[in-house]
């Protein structure tokens, strides 16, 4: 048996020295111990029950969310531009858990699901600042559903772009949570619509005759 030594660096084991192996059939067995194995703990509780996804994807097909549909007329509602797929963890999940999360998924927020108190919430980069940082609280012993925002600030596919907009500005939020009923089925942010104005203007005339 050759051992090699290797580094964890919190997703992956890095070799630190040359993997030299012979021919024929090898298999590689990898202990984990102390930090390790509390780190590959972490990841295995990230990926597993606290972890839900939603997607649309059965309803509607799946859009690039860097590409807006190339057609001459610009997207006026919520559902032709937010994004269909949202993570969703569990209440009772760490604040820190869910940070790493974010940080592994590129995102900005995770939803809340109901739990106990029956409202679904979000939690943002934001509230992890004003309810961790600024309060000096430990984010490892803070559970996800006491940070979580409620109500969540809500529309539906058909609500125009112009609509969502006063949500935001009169809510003073930056995303708006798209439901079907009760369902969250996306999410759209304020750099959302500002890309739709950037690629495609703003039309006065066509929202006034899309009846807002």
């Amino acid at each position: 048996m050759h051992i090699l030594r290797g580094q964890f660096d919190g997703t992956k084991v890095v070799p630190l020295e040359a993997i030299d192996v012979p021919d024929g059939t090898h298999v590689l067995v990898l202990v984990l111990d102390g930090e390790l194995e509390r780190a590959a703990a972490r990841v295995a509780r990230q990926r597993g029950d606290n972890i839900t996804r939603y997607a649309l994807g059965q309803v509607r097909a799946p859009q690039d969310r860097d590409v807006l549909p190339t057609t001459q007329v610009p997207p006026m509602t919520v559902g032709e531009i937010m994004t269909e797929q949202i993570v969703a963890v569990h209440p009772r999940m760490s604040v820190v858990d869910a940070m790493h999360l974010m940080s592994q998924e590129g995102i900005t927020s995770v939803l809340v699901e109901p739990g106990a108190i029956g409202d679904w919430g979000i939690m943002t980069i934001r509230d992890v600042l004003d309810r961790i940082v600024r309060t000096n609280r430990d984010s490892q012993f803070v559970a996800v559903g006491e940070l979580a925002s409620r109500p969540l600030v809500t529309a539906s596919c058909d609500t125009t772009l112009q609509a969502c907009s006063e949500l935001m500005i009169d809510h003073r939020i930056r995303r708006v949570v798209v439901l079907d009923g009760t369902q969250p089925v996306g999410i759209i942010s304020e750099t959302d619509i500002f890309r739709v104005i950037e690629q495609y203007g703003w039309d006065p005339n066509v929202s006034s005759a899309d009846g807002t």
